[in-house]
């Protein structure tokens, strides 16, 4: 037999009320004292007492649960540990718990299997974890559904938390350009910029840059390729970029790039080229964590994947609470770590 309240409130000589009250954290429990919560705590766990959630849900309509909805697609729909780990703390705090789904972009654009699973998810409002190359169909159904959903790391006019691009790559650039450098380039080979299927973050990146270069009245140096570039030839495409460069005499004396992985390759590529960073050239870029080579911290703005998680599920607590209204964007700040690979120019 499953063990009630009744039978913690026995064990621990109090009132079903008090016991229900103290072990659901409901309000107004200070009334309780603090020896008889332990008591109660005590006893739910000497026998082993699991809350009905279900029962809980079909009384007052609520799961106290948030999904998490991912896409099956690596690259259009990922989710960093640290921004994981970051919401489950945050809905913690609140007394709320995490679960998860993986949806094919068939299913997420399946009535009748969208609908199956949303409704077998058990959650109160949905936060979205897909970046790129979003199903069209999927936001007609979620509409339809009349799911309280946020979209995480995502510009959107309405309902998203995303981190502003925008202003971190104004940051990187203002304080190359607060160094003393004056040819100062972007670069990204692996984002595509532009289009209905790409991440915001591409375009918003380069256009911080390119603003920040505009004001200072600096020429831009945008450094592209024609066709992206797969990961695995990075560092033979930077090595023939600085070699040509080099030749031509137009090496710029900081280079910004999109992310860490790509100002790594570009640093093994300078060092084989003979550069040191940061003496002959600079490196800034941005970054999901603190990043570390060549015995120096990466000059760069980190992912504030805290902020992000708690406005996130603040925004998610008020759409289960309004779902009708619409929520304006919040965008957050990215932190800005100095790191050693950016210097004076040479």
């Amino acid at each position: 037999m499953p063990i009630t309240l009744k039978d913690i409130a026995r064990e621990a000589g109090t009132s079903q009320q008090v016991a229900s009250a103290v072990l659901n954290g409901a309000r107004g429990t200070a009334g309780a004292s603090l020896a008889v919560r332990r008591r109660i705590e005590d006893s739910a766990t000497r026998l082993g007492y699991r809350p009905n959630l279900a029962a809980r849900a079909t009384a007052t309509g609520r799961y106290n649960a948030v999904g998490l909805l991912l896409g099956t697609v690596e690259h259009n729909s990922m989710i960093s540990e640290p921004l994981l780990m970051a919401v489950a703390d945050a809905l913690s705090d609140q007394g709320m718990h995490l679960t998860a789904a993986r949806m094919s972009d068939r299913e997420l654009t399946d009535d009748t299997r969208m609908s199956k699973i949303l409704r077998h998810l058990m959650a109160d409002g949905l936060l979205i974890k897909y970046d790129t190359q979003v199903p069209a169909q999927m936001f007609e159904l979620l509409k339809r559904f009349r799911i309280p959903c946020v979209w995480v790391n995502s510009r959107k006019s309405a309902d998203c938390v995303y981190p502003d691009d925008f202003a971190a790559a104004e940051r990187l650039t203002e304080h190359l350009l607060k160094l003393g450098h004056r040819r100062i380039a972007y670069l990204d080979y692996v984002t595509s910029w532009g289009g209905a299927h790409s991440h915001y973050s591409g375009a918003a990146r380069r256009d911080g840059y390119l603003r920040t270069m505009g004001l200072a009245g600096l020429e831009p140096v945008l450094i592209t390729p024609g066709p992206l570039v797969a990961q695995g030839k990075l560092a033979e495409a930077f090595g023939e970029l600085i070699a040509s460069m080099r030749r031509e005499n137009r090496l710029p004396t900081a280079f910004i790039t999109y992310s860490s992985d790509q100002a790594n390759t570009l640093a093994y590529a300078a060092a084989g080229q003979g550069l040191r960073i940061p003496v002959d050239v600079s490196l800034a870029a941005f970054s999901g964590m603190s990043y570390e080579r060549f015995g120096q911290t990466l000059t760069t703005c980190l992912i504030p994947w805290a902020g992000l998680a708690q406005q996130s599920v603040d925004m998610i607590r008020r759409k289960i609470a309004r779902p009708d209204e619409l929520a304006p964007p919040v965008s957050i700040s990215f932190d800005f770590e100095p790191g050693g690979t950016a210097g004076p120019p040479p």
